[in-house]
């Protein structure tokens, strides 16, 4: 099974999933993961797959970011 795993985002406090996905790659490299709601930057992790990113809940994420996600 390919690696998941979960991360609060420090900007907007979200909850988010973060799956290793897709085709394996010739070699690892450090991909960046990126926050669903607000787009941060999360963090880097050395991979030979691309991330798919989600959101595991909205119960700490703060005013506006919240809003706007549950807007969309």
């Amino acid at each position: 099974m390919r690696d998941q795993f979960y991360s609060t985002c420090g900007k907007c406090k979200t909850q988010v999933i973060i799956k290793e996905v897709g085709n394996k790659y010739p070699a690892k490299t450090y991909d960046h993961y990126y926050c669903p709601v607000c787009g941060c930057a999360m963090g880097q992790k050395n991979t030979m797959y691309s991330f798919e990113e989600s959101v595991e809940s909205l119960e700490n994420t703060i005013e506006p970011y919240k809003s706007e996600y549950i807007k969309k």
